[in-house]
């Protein structure tokens, strides 16, 4: 019974090879083997096969070399590689097809290079030509219809940042005026625009540092200046005996200058005088009443309440 079994096995195995499914047959023999490794049909069936594989592979890789030659001579260099790598899944080991297989890719990667060396000088000239002709809107176009379309290109990259750093440079030199100007807000405007070619100047950063510098040291101006005309007010206010505003005016000079010791001095003298100018105000005004008060508490005694 198990004789009968592993012969219609064989059989079947022999079938598919002369149907040509060698790949089949092949696969088959190995499932048996490793279940029945002592079945020695099977085993010569495999080797037949792997013999029968062997020359089959060896004219496919053949005539796969010539193909791929043929297309290496038509400069279709990629095809060929295509058809290089096909064969080389079928034949792994193979030296021949391996040696063809890299003396093509490096002709390829060479002309590749080329090809990219072409397409830099072709754009750098264009780029340039643009720059000169000093029309900034079509270069920042141009810049970044590159930067979108070549963008894991390090080469291109490093172009396109070039040339944003040339346009940024020409930007700033032609309001070379406005940036040496005191219209802070203006300058920190067109900087904000100017950050949307290219937020990594080297440039524009160089410039926001001197602008923060120069401002800095302006409104130090403006704080002496501010301090300066305050305390002259300030003494003007005591001359003049208006005590409540030169009290207003010593604390914003405190505010600003907290350590003014003349500030200070004025403020509680201010303050002094204030006090004692407030107080004879209140007697003066109960002075003036007193006549009426008496008059009224003779007339309507029900209404004060006696302390």
């Amino acid at each position: 019974m198990e004789e009968a079994f592993f012969r219609q096995i064989r059989r079947n195995i022999e079938s598919l090879i002369i149907e040509g499914q060698l790949a089949e047959a092949y696969s088959k023999c190995k499932e048996i083997l490793e279940e029945y490794p002592d079945q020695k049909g099977i085993l010569d069936l495999k080797r037949s096969i792997e013999q029968k594989l062997i020359s089959e592979n060896k004219e496919i890789v053949e005539a796969g070399i010539k193909e791929a030659e043929e297309f290496a001579k038509k400069d279709e260099k990629e095809k060929a590689l295509r058809k290089l790598k096909e064969l080389l899944e079928i034949s792994p080991n193979n030296e021949k097809l391996k040696r063809i297989y890299l003396k093509i890719q490096k002709k390829y990667k060479e002309n590749l290079e080329k090809i990219q060396e072409n397409f830099l000088e072709n754009k750098k000239k264009i780029l340039k030509e643009c720059f000169s002709k000093g029309d900034m809107t079509e270069l920042i176009q141009l810049t970044q219809t590159l930067a979108r379309e070549y963008g894991e290109n390090k080469d291109m990259q490093a172009l396109v940042k070039m040339y944003r750093e040339k346009i940024v440079e020409s930007e700033l030199k032609e309001k070379g005026e406005l940036l040496n100007s005191t219209k802070f807000d203006d300058i920190e405007s067109f900087l904000k625009d100017l950050k949307k070619i290219d937020e990594t100047s080297k440039a524009i950063q160089n410039v926001e540092n001197y602008v923060k510098r120069r401002k800095m040291g302006s409104q130090v101006e403006n704080i002496e200046e501010f301090i300066f005309s305050s305390e002259e007010a300030l003494v003007t206010l005591m001359k003049l005996k208006k005590y409540e505003e030169a009290i207003v005016v010593a604390n914003e000079i405190l505010k600003t200058s907290p350590e003014n010791n003349e500030a200070k001095k004025i403020l509680k003298k201010a303050k002094r005088k204030s006090f004692f100018m407030n107080q004879k105000e209140v007697v003066r005004k109960i002075t003036q009443k007193l006549p009426a008060l008496k008059f009224e508490y003779e007339k309507n005694k029900s209404n004060f309440i006696r302390i």
